[in-house]
């Protein structure tokens, strides 16, 4: 690529400090293609005619004059090649900051040259220089940092700067264009649109229109309804969830038990299906409705059928870097009653919480997210020995090293009430995960995690349960293999429990296979 070489001049050494990339954009919008300018040599004026003050960085002069000034054979690559992928021809130009300040003109032309294309280390040079030119236009500065702002992810930083500078220069079709695109960045979606539909109004091309189109389209999907579900088939081999059959007891007062119970087996189909709808409103505001539907069904056994149906409704405040929601909710739970069923599902709980989401990108690799869930369930007679308060806290971390590979890492923390204290309980757990592509198609996800749950109460063997859980999770599926716009993905999973109640004690392993997509 094409490069400038800035020295400074110290003690009539001259030094080195960086070379800027320049990648030239023609045209008001990013369109179908992206054209790459030859910077001029040194001692030669840069295209761009500028007058003092504001209109220096007018549209007329920052777009239209570039555009019947660049080479008629320029280089052209197509708009889905990013910037670092091109190759262009080097060229080194020298100048001093003493140079610079003795010209502020041509100063300026550098900037706005470098500001037209986008140009993040070319601007962190120049502009402390130009900070110094006694008649400098700060819209200038402003505009310059805005650009570094966006391309360091300061989107909040870059959308008060565009702010500023639209409302001193209004008539500036790139700035309103790039405004635009900050505050869609910063997912302030009624602002954004609203710049995009005063542009389009505007004296824009065809070309520009239809590109403006595609901006207030994307929008407007955003606000969409969005739906997701997938179908699992299942093989559970101790559906029940008890010791083997055998297993002994021996209490401290020298009685021993047995268990009788035998692990029940069970095939079936584990399913979800799941609504969402989000309405932007001002300010990185937005409201919120979900709902979702989850459960399982055993074909050959049927009172272990299990159905879950939630609706949240809230709001929440997002931007580019952080977006925290709270959705009060409602849900519902038939069962069919385990080994003292008939066969059918029955009315089994009811809740009512609160939900709290949080998730942030500390840096463009990183990002965290948090979970908070506060309920009250209430059972039917039968089982109201578990009414009580559940408060669940959930914390993740995940790290992207590349597009092909992922890792993260969680601590969940929870705790049950319940009128037998026997079944209220804290629990600890931590998890990690890891993603990976691999060649020839393949990909995989591994997830390990391992809990502790501590009883409050004695349970009918006057023992206060302590449990270890291990669980084990491994997908494996092909990119290639798809249908419908579904990937089916074939899921190993096994659970163990290990408690000081022998009766508590039990592992068990499922194979399916896992159908999801969201649309």
């Amino acid at each position: 690529m094409r490069r400038f070489a800035l020295p400074i001049t110290t003690n009539e050494n001259l030094m080195n400090i960086t070379r800027m990339t320049l990648a030239v954009t023609t045209g008001l919008l990013l369109t179908a293609t992206a054209v790459a300018q030859p910077a001029p040599p040194a001692g030669r004026d840069i295209p761009v005619p500028l007058d003092r003050g504001n209109e220096r960085l007018s549209e007329d002069n920052i777009g239209k004059a570039a555009v019947e000034n660049a080479p008629k054979q320029p280089t052209v690559r197509p708009a889905n090649t990013l910037p670092s992928d091109a190759a262009s021809s080097k060229e080194d130009i020298v100048y001093t900051p003493e140079y610079l300040m003795e010209h502020p003109d041509e100063l300026e032309k550098l900037l706005v040259e470098l500001i037209r294309r986008n140009e993040t280390d070319g601007l962190k040079l120049l502009l402390p220089i130009y900070a110094k030119v006694p008649n400098r236009d700060d819209s200038l500065i402003d505009w310059g940092n805005a650009i570094i702002a966006m391309n360091e992810n300061r989107t909040d930083d870059a959308v008060r700067l565009y702010r500023k500078l639209v409302a001193a220069l209004p008539d500036n079709r790139m700035l309103r264009f790039q405004t635009a695109l900050a505050l869609y960045r910063n997912n302030e979606m009624i602002a954004a649109k609203e710049q995009l539909q005063k542009l389009r109004s505007s004296d824009v091309s065809e070309a520009d229109r239809k590109a403006l189109d595609e901006y207030i389209a994307a929008i407007d999907r955003r606000d969409q309804w969005s739906f997701n579900g997938s179908l699992s088939y299942v093989h559970d081999n101790n559906v029940n969830g008890v010791a083997k059959k055998g297993t002994r007891l021996e209490l401290g007062n020298g009685r021993t038990f047995t268990a009788s119970r035998e692990q029940e087996k069970a095939n079936g189909i584990s399913y979800s299906i799941g609504a969402d709808k989000k309405w932007s409103l001002s300010d990185n505001l937005y409201s919120s409705l979900h709902g979702d539907i989850s459960g399982v069904y055993y074909y050959n056994n049927k009172n272990y059928n299990d159905i879950t149906a939630r609706l949240a409704a809230g709001g929440g405040y997002r931007n580019a870097r952080i977006d925290v929601e709270v959705t009060p909710f409602v849900q519902k739970r038939f069962y069919g009653q385990g080994s003292s069923g008939d066969g059918n599902l029955h009315s089994y709980s009811e809740s009512a919480g609160l939900h709290v989401d949080t998730s942030y990108w500390l840096t463009p690799r990183w990002r965290w997210q948090n979970s908070l869930d506060y309920s009250y369930d209430k059972h039917i007679k039968t089982y109201n020995y578990l009414d009580g308060n559940r408060v669940s806290i959930g914390n993740t971390v995940m790290f992207s090293p590349n597009q092909k590979q992922y890792w993260f890492a969680g601590l969940d923390l929870s705790h049950k009430s319940a009128r037998s204290a026997s079944d209220a309980y804290n629990r600890f757990s931590t998890r990690l995960g890891w993603g990976q592509e691999w060649g020839k198609g393949i990909s995989t996800r591994l997830i390990g995690s391992f809990g502790k749950r501590y009883a409050k109460g004695e349970d009918f063997f006057n023992i206060k349960r302590r449990d270890n859980e291990y669980n084990a999770n491994l997908a494996l599926w092909h990119r290639n293999i798809h249908f419908f716009g579904i990937t089916p993905r074939i899921v190993f999973s096994y659970s163990k429990i290990d408690s000081n109640n022998k009766f508590y004690s039990y592992d068990t392993s499922k194979v399916y296979l896992d159908f999801s997509r969201s649309f």
